[in-house]
């Protein structure tokens, strides 16, 4: 399950709660992928016959139980990052590649160091001139949360999942995934990271699931993320 992340700006403390055929394919980088949302909003929403056809020849010879496997820690993954990408618009506190938050991706543990706690007007009327880090450090709270899944634990659990599938194209679509993850623990790329998510997001709702009618009324106050769709599965394409 993907980990509760703490976030810490200044005095702000935002809670947020395969096999043998396996394709080795290395994506477009991150750069190359960012989508703006003039892009997201032209894409046309796949109908459910499509993604029904796609789903089958995708999840063909997987049993139940690694269906139900797959689909449960992909809709996860969609959730979490749903939550901090689009309500809580945390992806942005990632683009220092020095940030601490950055510890979410390489570390696991109980206590992993995200930030620190401090009075920002009191830094700046002290230490208007010193970094935040560096302010924090010397005179802030650390601030720290407890982490499963770092980088490197996502890639394995991915490659776990990817050895259950058969199908090239699918496999290739987790690779993706795996590709990026590298590509965080290598430079810390928040453009990764927005990738990563829009593959999770339209993996869980438009092709392990069909958002438009697998989400009724009763279910969910707000339908933008749901009625949204990214276009980058390849199998869709």
């Amino acid at each position: 399950m993907k980990k509760t992340i703490i976030l810490i700006l200044a005095s702000v403390i935002i809670l947020q709660g395969c096999g043998s055929n396996k394709v080795e394919s290395t994506p477009t980088t991150s750069e190359e992928k960012e989508l703006t949302t003039e892009e997201k909003n032209d894409s046309l929403i796949p109908s459910k016959d499509k993604v029904l056809t796609v789903r089958k020849k995708c999840l063909e010879g997987m049993t139940d139980e690694e269906i139900s496997d797959l689909t449960s820690w992909i809709a996860a993954q969609n959730l979490s990052l749903e939550q901090e990408y689009v309500y809580d618009g945390e992806f942005e506190k990632y683009e220092d590649p020095d940030a601490l938050i950055w510890n979410l991706y390489d570390e696991t543990g109980e206590e992993v160091l995200i930030g620190y706690a401090y009075d920002p007007d009191e830094k700046e009327a002290t230490y208007p001139e010193m970094d935040e880090t560096e302010y924090g450090e010397k005179y802030g709270e650390p601030v720290v949360t407890s982490n499963e899944y770092n980088a490197d634990a996502y890639i394995e659990k991915l490659q776990a999942l990817q050895e259950t599938i058969n199908n090239a194209d699918f496999s290739a679509e987790i690779q993706k995934l795996i590709a990026y993850y590298n590509e965080i623990k290598e430079s810390h790329s928040v453009g990764a990271l927005h990738n990563i998510y829009y593959i999770y997001h339209d993996m869980d709702y438009y092709l392990l699931r069909y958002a438009p009618e697998d989400f009724s009324e009763d279910m969910i106050a707000d339908k933008s993320t749901i009625e949204t769709y990214y276009g980058v599965l390849d199998v869709m394409k």
